[in-house]
């Protein structure tokens, strides 16, 4: 079976199975649901985003030769992810360390130890008085 064919089944019942999926929603009263609610659930949206993501990585390692390409791409975009979250905590590791004062009158329990905290430090101090007896 030539690639075009193919291409071309596979497009069919994406438009028919689209258009099954869209009538079901209308009938079942979905939309109307969907409309109701404040957000769509984000847990939803990411694991859609990710089976698409790894659909297209799938049949490009399938359908063409560029295997090795495609997988230093997705190393090199998980390594730039792994860079901005490490540079976002050393920025915040460096003004914590040079804002002190600002950070302490914000949050006055930064730096105490636990015991010290406001909250915790009851309930550990209790805690600590019954292990003891």
């Amino acid at each position: 079976m030539s690639p075009f064919l193919f291409n071309v089944i596979l497009f069919i019942l994406l438009i028919g199975g689209m258009n099954w999926m869209n009538w079901k929603a209308i009938y079942n009263e979905t939309y109307y649901k969907l409309q109701q609610k404040s957000s769509i659930p984000v847990g939803w949206a990411s694991i859609a985003g990710a089976s698409y993501i790894l659909g297209q990585i799938i049949l490009s390692v399938v359908y063409t030769d560029s295997g090795i390409s495609i997988l230093i791409i997705v190393c090199l975009s998980i390594l730039s992810l792994f860079t901005a979250f490490l540079s976002i905590n050393i920025h915040r590791y460096f003004f914590i360390k040079k804002n002190m004062e600002i950070v302490k009158r914000m949050f006055p329990e930064f730096g105490l130890p636990i015991l010290e905290r406001r909250g915790t430090g009851k309930k550990k101090k209790n805690m600590n008085k019954n292990i003891k007896k």
